[in-house]
């Protein structure tokens, strides 16, 4: 992730500010207390919920990596579930490219 930041922030307009949260005992909860079909939504939902920090630290929006129809949890049904957790506006970037497109830049 940090690596990812340093190469997005040369394009920042403003001020830009990672914050890493260590995710893996939420995963583990949820592994143990959730229907596998769920796991992902809800993992993202609980990732979005998290992120709801960035607004008390003044963020005005939300980079996200996701590109509809690349995994299952990516469909737009799905990303609109999961983007209800969050009242930061979200940014898809990515969203109508494809995996050669989003990797071809780097």
């Amino acid at each position: 992730m940090i690596d990812l930041a340093e190469k997005i922030s040369v394009y920042n307009q403003g001020n830009m500010r990672l914050f890493v949260v260590n995710f893996t005992a939420i995963q583990d909860e949820i592994r143990k207390h959730c229907p596998e079909e769920y796991r992902v939504t809800i993992m993202r939902r609980m990732m979005l919920r998290i992120a709801e920090i960035a607004k008390k630290e003044g963020a005005k929006v939300l980079l996200t990596g996701e590109s509809e129809g690349q995994v299952a949890s990516q469909t737009i049904e799905s990303m609109s579930v999961i983007s209800q957790a969050c009242s930061i506006l979200q940014l898809r970037p990515l969203a109508c490219m494809d995996k050669v497109e989003i990797m071809d830049p780097f």
